[in-house]
Protein backbone atom coordinates (compact mmCIF):
# COMPACT_ATOMS: atom_id res chain seq x y z
CA UNK A 1 0.00 0.00 0.00
CA UNK A 2 1.41 3.40 -1.07
CA UNK A 3 2.39 5.49 1.75
CA UNK A 4 1.40 9.33 2.42
CA UNK A 5 4.60 10.29 1.08
CA UNK A 6 4.34 7.87 -1.70
CA UNK A 7 1.18 9.77 -2.67
CA UNK A 8 2.60 13.57 -2.61
CA UNK A 9 5.41 12.35 -4.81
CA UNK A 10 2.96 11.19 -7.19
CA UNK A 11 1.30 14.48 -7.38
CA UNK A 12 4.30 16.42 -7.35
CA UNK A 13 5.40 14.49 -10.29
CA UNK A 14 2.33 14.70 -12.09
CA UNK A 15 1.78 18.61 -11.57
CA UNK A 16 5.44 18.97 -12.79
CA UNK A 17 4.83 16.30 -15.92
CA UNK A 18 1.28 18.24 -16.81
CA UNK A 19 2.99 21.80 -16.36
CA UNK A 20 5.72 20.49 -18.95
CA UNK A 21 2.94 18.94 -21.20
CA UNK A 22 1.04 22.54 -20.87
CA UNK A 23 4.13 24.58 -22.10
CA UNK A 24 5.09 22.43 -24.23
CA UNK A 25 1.99 22.65 -26.37
CA UNK A 26 2.61 26.16 -26.54
CA UNK A 27 6.37 26.29 -27.71
CA UNK A 28 7.12 26.31 -31.22
CA UNK A 29 10.40 23.80 -30.33
CA UNK A 30 10.09 21.31 -27.93
CA UNK A 31 13.46 19.55 -29.06
CA UNK A 32 15.01 16.91 -31.42
CA UNK A 33 17.51 13.65 -30.69
CA UNK A 34 17.39 14.36 -27.32
CA UNK A 35 18.31 18.29 -27.51
CA UNK A 36 15.67 20.21 -25.86
CA UNK A 37 14.95 24.04 -25.77
CA UNK A 38 14.91 25.29 -22.02
CA UNK A 39 11.44 25.12 -20.87
CA UNK A 40 11.95 27.59 -17.99
CA UNK A 41 13.28 30.55 -20.11
CA UNK A 42 11.21 32.70 -22.43
CA UNK A 43 11.34 31.42 -26.20
CA UNK A 44 13.78 34.47 -26.90
CA UNK A 45 15.91 33.48 -24.56
CA UNK A 46 15.95 29.54 -24.94
CA UNK A 47 15.90 29.30 -28.50
CA UNK A 48 19.61 31.07 -29.34
CA UNK A 49 21.08 28.64 -26.82
CA UNK A 50 18.66 25.60 -27.67
CA UNK A 51 20.48 26.62 -31.43
CA UNK A 52 23.91 26.62 -30.01
CA UNK A 53 23.52 23.04 -28.70
CA UNK A 54 21.97 21.97 -32.32
CA UNK A 55 24.95 23.40 -34.05
CA UNK A 56 27.41 21.61 -31.68
CA UNK A 57 25.72 18.67 -31.69
CA UNK A 58 25.27 18.53 -34.98
CA UNK A 59 29.38 19.32 -35.84
CA UNK A 60 30.08 16.43 -33.25
CA UNK A 61 27.59 13.72 -35.66
CA UNK A 62 29.21 14.87 -38.95
CA UNK A 63 32.68 14.37 -37.28
CA UNK A 64 31.25 10.92 -36.82
CA UNK A 65 30.48 10.57 -39.93
CA UNK A 66 33.33 11.01 -41.46
CA UNK A 67 34.45 8.44 -38.82
CA UNK A 68 32.17 5.48 -40.02
CA UNK A 69 33.37 6.78 -43.68
CA UNK A 70 36.65 5.88 -42.65
CA UNK A 71 35.70 2.61 -41.28
CA UNK A 72 33.75 1.90 -43.66
CA UNK A 73 36.23 2.46 -46.40
CA UNK A 74 39.00 0.48 -44.18
CA UNK A 75 36.68 -2.62 -44.12
CA UNK A 76 36.16 -2.87 -47.70
CA UNK A 77 39.92 -2.87 -48.43
CA UNK A 78 40.09 -5.47 -45.80
CA UNK A 79 37.25 -7.49 -46.80
CA UNK A 80 39.18 -7.70 -50.58
CA UNK A 81 41.74 -8.43 -49.29
CA UNK A 82 40.28 -11.63 -47.25
CA UNK A 83 38.08 -12.56 -50.06
CA UNK A 84 40.76 -12.50 -52.80
CA UNK A 85 42.76 -15.02 -50.04
CA UNK A 86 39.62 -16.63 -49.59
CA UNK A 87 39.22 -17.56 -53.57
CA UNK A 88 42.40 -18.62 -53.86
CA UNK A 89 42.31 -21.02 -50.95
CA UNK A 90 39.13 -22.28 -52.15
CA UNK A 91 40.53 -23.08 -55.58
CA UNK A 92 42.86 -24.66 -54.24
CA UNK A 93 41.11 -27.03 -52.39
CA UNK A 94 38.60 -27.71 -54.89
CA UNK A 95 41.57 -28.82 -57.21
CA UNK A 96 42.80 -31.11 -54.77
CA UNK A 97 39.87 -32.81 -53.92
CA UNK A 98 38.30 -32.61 -57.61
CA UNK A 99 40.03 -36.57 -58.07
CA UNK A 100 38.25 -37.34 -54.60
CA UNK A 101 34.94 -39.52 -54.38
CA UNK A 102 31.82 -37.69 -53.78
CA UNK A 103 31.70 -38.18 -49.71
CA UNK A 104 35.19 -36.95 -49.46
CA UNK A 105 34.13 -33.56 -52.03
CA UNK A 106 30.73 -33.36 -50.02
CA UNK A 107 33.03 -32.93 -45.96
CA UNK A 108 35.51 -31.12 -48.15
CA UNK A 109 32.66 -28.45 -48.82
CA UNK A 110 31.53 -28.63 -45.56
CA UNK A 111 35.09 -27.52 -44.14
CA UNK A 112 35.76 -24.72 -46.38
CA UNK A 113 32.98 -23.05 -44.77
CA UNK A 114 34.55 -23.37 -41.69
CA UNK A 115 37.64 -22.43 -42.52
CA UNK A 116 39.47 -19.44 -40.54
CA UNK A 117 39.39 -17.06 -43.95
CA UNK A 118 36.11 -17.65 -44.52
CA UNK A 119 35.01 -16.57 -41.44
CA UNK A 120 36.89 -13.85 -41.46
CA UNK A 121 34.97 -13.11 -44.43
CA UNK A 122 32.02 -13.33 -42.07
CA UNK A 123 32.94 -11.50 -39.73
CA UNK A 124 34.47 -8.41 -42.38
CA UNK A 125 30.90 -8.38 -43.67
CA UNK A 126 29.08 -8.29 -40.44
CA UNK A 127 31.18 -5.65 -39.26
CA UNK A 128 30.46 -3.97 -42.48
CA UNK A 129 26.93 -3.97 -42.46
CA UNK A 130 27.14 -2.92 -39.06
CA UNK A 131 28.74 0.29 -39.52
CA UNK A 132 26.91 1.09 -43.03
CA UNK A 133 23.86 0.81 -40.35
CA UNK A 134 25.58 3.30 -37.98
CA UNK A 135 26.51 5.54 -40.88
CA UNK A 136 22.76 5.63 -42.23
CA UNK A 137 21.83 6.37 -38.39
CA UNK A 138 24.02 9.41 -38.31
CA UNK A 139 22.91 10.60 -41.35
CA UNK A 140 19.52 10.61 -40.53
CA UNK A 141 20.24 12.22 -37.05
CA UNK A 142 22.33 14.90 -39.35
CA UNK A 143 19.70 15.52 -41.43
CA UNK A 144 16.94 16.01 -38.07
CA UNK A 145 19.48 18.50 -36.62
CA UNK A 146 20.24 20.58 -39.57
CA UNK A 147 16.78 20.89 -40.48
CA UNK A 148 15.22 21.69 -36.75
CA UNK A 149 18.86 24.15 -36.66
CA UNK A 150 17.42 25.68 -40.00
CA UNK A 151 13.82 26.07 -38.25
CA UNK A 152 15.17 27.54 -35.40
CA UNK A 153 17.39 30.23 -37.06
CA UNK A 154 14.59 31.39 -39.25
CA UNK A 155 12.58 31.70 -36.04
CA UNK A 156 15.30 33.49 -34.45
CA UNK A 157 15.84 35.83 -37.38
CA UNK A 158 11.82 36.58 -37.42
CA UNK A 159 11.88 37.90 -33.97
CA UNK A 160 14.79 40.13 -34.43
CA UNK A 161 13.21 41.40 -37.56
CA UNK A 162 10.17 41.92 -35.04
CA UNK A 163 11.98 43.37 -32.37
CA UNK A 164 13.85 45.77 -35.13
CA UNK A 165 10.30 46.83 -36.15
CA UNK A 166 9.29 47.92 -32.66
CA UNK A 167 12.81 49.21 -32.10
CA UNK A 168 12.34 51.55 -35.05
CA UNK A 169 8.69 52.25 -33.98
CA UNK A 170 9.31 53.26 -30.40
CA UNK A 171 12.30 55.36 -31.93
CA UNK A 172 10.15 57.42 -34.49
CA UNK A 173 7.17 57.55 -31.74
CA UNK A 174 10.19 59.37 -29.17
CA UNK A 175 11.24 61.04 -32.33
CA UNK A 176 7.66 62.22 -32.53
CA UNK A 177 7.32 63.36 -28.77
CA UNK A 178 10.52 65.03 -29.27
CA UNK A 179 9.74 67.30 -32.57
CA UNK A 180 6.23 68.16 -30.89
CA UNK A 181 7.53 69.09 -27.68
CA UNK A 182 9.81 71.16 -29.36
CA UNK A 183 7.24 72.85 -31.52
CA UNK A 184 5.12 73.47 -28.78
CA UNK A 185 8.32 75.02 -27.07
CA UNK A 186 8.31 77.68 -29.94
CA UNK A 187 8.25 81.08 -29.40
CA UNK A 188 5.38 81.96 -31.67
CA UNK A 189 4.65 85.56 -30.99
CA UNK A 190 5.95 88.65 -32.16
CA UNK A 191 8.35 89.82 -30.54
CA UNK A 192 9.98 92.59 -32.02
CA UNK A 193 7.94 92.85 -34.81
CA UNK A 194 5.31 95.98 -35.63
CA UNK A 195 1.86 94.58 -35.52
CA UNK A 196 -0.44 96.45 -37.74
CA UNK A 197 -4.38 95.82 -39.17
CA UNK A 198 -4.18 95.19 -42.87
CA UNK A 199 -6.21 98.34 -43.57
CA UNK A 200 -3.78 100.65 -40.96
CA UNK A 201 -0.26 99.03 -42.22
CA UNK A 202 -1.75 100.06 -46.57
CA UNK A 203 -2.55 103.43 -44.96
CA UNK A 204 1.00 103.99 -43.69
CA UNK A 205 2.70 103.13 -47.10
CA UNK A 206 0.48 102.58 -50.05
CA UNK A 207 3.11 101.08 -51.73
CA UNK A 208 2.60 97.81 -49.51
CA UNK A 209 -0.73 98.08 -51.65
CA UNK A 210 -0.68 95.21 -54.40
CA UNK A 211 -0.39 96.21 -58.17
CA UNK A 212 -3.45 96.13 -59.87
CA UNK A 213 -5.54 95.69 -57.05
CA UNK A 214 -8.36 99.09 -56.64
CA UNK A 215 -7.81 99.49 -52.65
CA UNK A 216 -11.90 101.19 -52.71
CA UNK A 217 -12.42 97.69 -53.93
CA UNK A 218 -10.39 95.56 -51.58
CA UNK A 219 -7.13 95.41 -49.71
CA UNK A 220 -4.37 93.21 -50.85
CA UNK A 221 -0.58 93.26 -49.85
CA UNK A 222 1.90 92.92 -52.23
CA UNK A 223 5.10 91.58 -52.76
CA UNK A 224 6.39 87.55 -53.64
CA UNK A 225 4.70 84.97 -51.86
CA UNK A 226 6.43 82.04 -49.54
CA UNK A 227 4.03 80.10 -48.42
CA UNK A 228 0.27 80.61 -47.23
CA UNK A 229 -0.39 77.88 -44.53
CA UNK A 230 2.15 79.36 -41.64
CA UNK A 231 1.10 78.21 -38.22
CA UNK A 232 0.20 79.31 -34.68
CA UNK A 233 -1.43 77.22 -31.88
CA UNK A 234 -2.84 80.42 -30.41
CA UNK A 235 -5.00 81.02 -33.02
CA UNK A 236 -7.30 78.01 -33.71
CA UNK A 237 -5.01 75.09 -32.20
CA UNK A 238 -2.44 72.88 -32.71
CA UNK A 239 -4.39 70.63 -35.23
CA UNK A 240 -6.24 73.60 -37.47
CA UNK A 241 -4.67 74.24 -40.61
CA UNK A 242 -2.19 77.33 -40.86
CA UNK A 243 -3.68 80.68 -41.29
CA UNK A 244 -0.31 82.62 -42.18
CA UNK A 245 1.18 83.81 -44.95
CA UNK A 246 4.71 85.35 -45.76
CA UNK A 247 5.75 88.07 -48.79
CA UNK A 248 8.59 90.06 -49.37
CA UNK A 249 7.03 93.92 -50.65
CA UNK A 250 10.06 94.64 -53.09
CA UNK A 251 9.05 98.31 -53.16
CA UNK A 252 9.33 98.91 -49.45
CA UNK A 253 12.28 96.09 -48.68
CA UNK A 254 9.76 94.84 -46.14
CA UNK A 255 8.95 90.89 -44.88
CA UNK A 256 6.07 90.40 -43.58
CA UNK A 257 3.32 87.79 -42.34
CA UNK A 258 -0.22 88.59 -42.75
CA UNK A 259 -3.29 86.22 -41.23
CA UNK A 260 -6.33 85.63 -43.06
CA UNK A 261 -9.43 85.07 -40.76
CA UNK A 262 -13.03 84.94 -41.62
CA UNK A 263 -15.00 88.11 -41.12
CA UNK A 264 -12.35 89.68 -38.85
CA UNK A 265 -9.86 91.95 -40.09
CA UNK A 266 -6.57 90.76 -40.99
CA UNK A 267 -3.56 91.05 -38.90
CA UNK A 268 -0.11 92.27 -40.18
CA UNK A 269 3.38 91.78 -38.75
CA UNK A 270 6.04 93.60 -39.83
CA UNK A 271 9.46 91.76 -39.59
CA UNK A 272 12.02 94.50 -40.99
CA UNK A 273 13.63 95.26 -43.94
CA UNK A 274 16.60 93.52 -43.80
CA UNK A 275 15.97 91.53 -47.33
CA UNK A 276 15.78 94.22 -50.05
CA UNK A 277 15.59 92.29 -53.16
CA UNK A 278 14.09 88.97 -54.81
CA UNK A 279 17.61 87.10 -54.64
CA UNK A 280 17.98 87.76 -50.75
CA UNK A 281 14.67 86.40 -50.32
CA UNK A 282 15.06 83.12 -52.45
CA UNK A 283 18.51 82.36 -50.11
CA UNK A 284 16.30 82.97 -46.69
CA UNK A 285 13.15 81.05 -47.26
CA UNK A 286 12.28 78.17 -50.00
CA UNK A 287 14.62 76.17 -47.47
CA UNK A 288 11.94 76.40 -44.83
CA UNK A 289 9.04 76.67 -46.97
CA UNK A 290 8.44 73.08 -46.96
CA UNK A 291 8.10 73.26 -42.87
CA UNK A 292 4.93 75.51 -43.05
CA UNK A 293 2.77 73.30 -41.82
CA UNK A 294 4.83 72.64 -38.71
CA UNK A 295 3.26 73.54 -35.28
CA UNK A 296 4.20 77.10 -34.38
CA UNK A 297 6.32 77.50 -37.95
CA UNK A 298 5.23 81.43 -37.49
CA UNK A 299 8.53 80.84 -34.62
CA UNK A 300 10.31 79.21 -37.82
CA UNK A 301 9.97 82.36 -39.98
CA UNK A 302 11.26 84.55 -37.55
CA UNK A 303 13.92 82.51 -36.51
CA UNK A 304 15.25 82.44 -39.66
CA UNK A 305 14.88 86.02 -40.65
CA UNK A 306 16.19 86.89 -37.28
CA UNK A 307 19.45 85.14 -38.07
CA UNK A 308 19.75 86.24 -41.46
CA UNK A 309 19.31 89.88 -40.33
CA UNK A 310 22.37 89.47 -37.98
CA UNK A 311 24.39 87.80 -39.71
CA UNK A 312 23.68 90.56 -42.84
CA UNK A 313 24.21 93.61 -39.82
CA UNK A 314 27.89 92.04 -38.96
CA UNK A 315 28.59 91.74 -42.85
CA UNK A 316 27.93 95.36 -43.64
CA UNK A 317 29.37 96.96 -40.42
Amino acid sequence: MASEEDVRAAHRRGSEEGYVAAIAEVRTFTGVQGIEPSLDQPEHVAYPNYLRALQESYTRVLWAIESSDRDIARLNERLDDVAEEQEQLLDERQSARAERNVLVRAIGSIGDKNLPVTRAVRDIEQRLEGEEGLLAKRQQIALELREEATRVDRWIATMIEHVEAIKAEREAEEEHRRQVAEWEARDASPRWCSVYSLEAFIDEDERRQARGWDRSESLVVGGADFGYRWHRDADAGPDAEGGWSLHVILETKETILEYRQQNQPNTIWLLGNAIESMDEAMKVFPPIEPRQRERNSVALVLDTYAEYASKKAITSA
